[in-house]
């Protein structure tokens, strides 16, 4: 079971089988690589910000699983987001 859902999970007491937890990170990978694809293709701010959000949610979900005590792992992962804003900022600085 991934890191989010088994978080998820334990906080709000939903049991869900291992089927079901393949066929949500399936969908959640393939979300993944359309929106890497996209910002390839199209990095337009839309999907910037959706990638933002998206890496900052995952970046939570360390203490959503293990407690305040792993606030470490979120800093850590930071640049994964803040990389995203930057990128935006960027583009916004780069337009006339």
């Amino acid at each position: 079971m991934g890191l989010p859902w088994g978080g998820f999970v334990w906080r709000v007491g939903w049991e869900l089988g291992e089927a079901a937890v393949v066929r949500t990170l399936v969908v959640i990978a393939v979300v993944d690589l359309l929106v890497a694809a996209l910002v390839i293709a199209r990095p337009g701010t839309p999907v910037l910000v959706w990638l933002a959000i998206w890496r900052l949610v995952t970046a939570l979900s360390r203490p959503l699983a293990f407690g305040f005590a792993s606030y470490p792992e979120v800093l850590m992962r930071a640049p994964h987001f803040l990389a995203t804003l930057a990128v935006m900022a960027l583009r916004q600085a780069r337009k006339p």
